[in-house]
């Protein structure tokens, strides 16, 4: 009787290993995945907030919207939005900065620099804005 018990308790505790063998591969399958399509879709660093006052976010291409404060990335895709009295300072990666005004919104279309196609496409959709060129502009005058 004692033997029996001890083979079913083995049994179970076999066939448990392998239930818990396969839903640790799974898991690690389903990481795998995601840490996958995190980087091969991560964004593109345009530039970095270097000072703020104010009411101010970035929304990404898919329309989600989170503070910007300083040292936050802006990236490729984002538009900027600044509240009333609000204005953010980025400084792009190729060394030019710009300066959002109150109530305006900025969408980083393109920006890539240190490849053969060095660019910035850039669409202030309302308000104001003042810029000082990088490298970019003073490579393609």
């Amino acid at each position: 009787m004692t033997e029996g018990l001890l083979t079913l308790i083995e049994g179970g505790v076999g066939t448990m290993k392998s239930k818990n063998s396969f839903i640790y591969a799974g898991f690690c399958a389903l990481a795998a995945s995601v840490f996958w399509l995190s980087t091969a879709h991560a964004a593109q660093t345009a530039g970095t907030v270097i000072a703020f006052k104010g009411v101010v976010s970035a929304a990404d291409a898919s329309g989600v919207s989170r503070p910007l404060t300083k040292n936050d990335q802006v990236n490729v895709g984002d538009t900027i939005h600044t509240g009333a009295g609000g204005y953010v300072v980025v400084e792009f990666v190729d060394g030019a900065r710009a300066t959002v005004r109150p109530n305006s919104e900025l969408k980083v279309d393109t920006y890539t620099y240190g490849t053969d196609n060095d660019g910035a496409v850039m669409d202030l959709v309302k308000g104001g804005l003042r810029a000082i060129t990088g490298s970019i502009a003073k490579e393609n005058l």
